[in-house]
């Protein structure tokens, strides 16, 4: 499809396309971030609603592990090459694990992820982290997610044994520009994780960051791959310059950047959560505008090395908003 031929599709074709249960290709894209804001997020709603209802997720973070990393990700306060202080714990006990998870479930998040720093995660505690997931499954509505490095498919089946429902891992960028921001692993490791926890029966959670000098095609090609795995669930994280990590001194995405990338990700990934993760509290509003732009999912609390909204307030925000701006919306011509 040449330049021209691009020019004169239009969004109502584009949005159509997708609600017809088609695709659009790598320069659609493209030419969605350039459509006028306001029409591209109300068809990115439209989608949303299509496929997802009035569906909402919410999962809390728990660190269960925390300290400096052996990995060079340029973005990460925990890296190798972050001056930014790092607090050093070695897993959590099962009694305080289950407890941070207990007290998310009492407020009625849907999922909690289980997050440890480092390349990967030990298999002797990896074993004993099973145990935590096994309570949480047995005593618990949430659903138990987990963040744990480049582990194996090992360890996959053993934590979906346990009760895992769903593993974390992120492709952050593309993988041309991945490698400009990290090179102690490689993003086929990512892919081999990703297909790993497919093969053991658990559900993905697999996105990105924005903000880290990537451009929007880095983004798209990023979806692009993706797509070849179906995530259930998709976490746009915004770059926190912490102070002493190797990317302080960048500066923050405009939010109208912020909101079209959350469209453009509707129409590329309909049927999946679209979460709002890390970086939340540098939006004026806390991200809501992000939820009438195709978003359907957020992370709730404090997000591992950032803070973020608390689990009280985003229940009652986001209750309001999908009684009021969603359902306001259906009812209008």
């Amino acid at each position: 499809m040449n330049a021209e031929q691009i020019d004169m599709i239009t969004l109502k074709e584009l949005e159509h396309r997708i609600l017809s249960g088609n695709s659009i290709s790598f320069d659609e894209a493209m030419a969605l971030y350039d459509m006028p804001l306001a029409d591209l997020k109300k068809s990115a709603d439209k989608i949303r609603d299509h496929f997802c209802h009035d569906h909402f997720d919410t999962c809390g973070v728990i660190s269960v592990k925390g300290g400096r990393c052996s990995e060079d990700c340029r973005f990460c306060p925990q890296s190798i090459v972050s001056h930014a202080p790092a607090k050093q714990f070695a897993l959590l006990p099962k009694d305080e694990i289950i407890r941070q998870a207990q007290a998310l479930d009492d407020l009625g998040v849907g999922h909690v992820c289980l997050v440890s720093s480092g390349r990967r995660l030990s298999k002797p505690d990896i074993r004993r982290l099973c145990e935590s997931i096994a309570q949480i499954r047995s005593a618990m509505q949430i659903l138990p997610c987990a963040s744990l490095g480049l582990i194996d498919e090992e360890d996959c089946r053993a934590l979906k044994k346990a009760g895992l429902v769903r593993l974390h891992n992120n492709l952050e960028s593309s993988e041309s520009h991945f490698k400009t921001v990290c090179t102690s692993h490689l993003y086929q490791e990512k892919l081999s994780l990703l297909k790993a926890a497919k093969d053991a029966g658990l559900e993905l959670c697999s996105g990105g960051l924005i903000g880290i000098g990537e451009s929007r095609s880095d983004r798209i090609r990023m979806a692009l791959t993706l797509q070849k795995y179906r995530p259930e669930s998709i976490p746009i994280n915004l770059l926190y310059p912490s102070v002493g990590s190797a990317m302080e001194h960048m500066a923050p995405l405009p939010y109208e950047e912020i909101l079209r990338t959350f469209a453009v990700f509707r129409f590329l990934f309909p049927k999946s959560e679209i979460r709002l993760a890390a970086g939340r509290d540098l939006l004026s509003d806390t991200g809501l505008e992000c939820f009438v732009s195709g978003s359907n999912a957020a992370i709730t609390g404090d997000c591992l090395t950032v803070k973020g909204i608390s689990a009280k307030e985003d229940k009652e925000q986001i209750r309001t908003l999908i009684l009021q701006d969603w359902h306001s919306e259906k009812s209008r011509p």
